[in-house]
């Protein structure tokens, strides 16, 4: 699994259904129209790189084989596949 740096940036990870639950309560709020809401999952609590890929190890067993990438080369990376598509 790559680790971008030290694996400490965190993660917004959101249920699906509390996405759908935002979408619903915007498509009946008339102050809604033409606006942008983020959904995320922002707060003290949420997962870093290396918490999240721990902890869905763990919920299918399986042991982690973390693959350190510095920012940079990551960065690099996905600059240069954006790119090529």
């Amino acid at each position: 699994m790559p680790q971008i740096g030290r694996g400490s940036n965190r993660l917004s990870c959101v249920y699906a259904g509390n996405v759908a639950a935002a979408i619903v309560l915007a498509l009946d709020a008339p102050a809604a129209v033409g606006r942008a809401y983020n959904t995320t999952d922002d707060g003290p609590d949420a997962f870093t790189q290396r918490g999240f890929v721990d902890a869905f190890a763990a919920a299918l067993g399986a042991r982690v084989r973390r693959v350190p990438m510095p920012y940079r080369v990551a960065r690099f990376a996905v600059s240069a596949w954006a790119r090529c598509r």
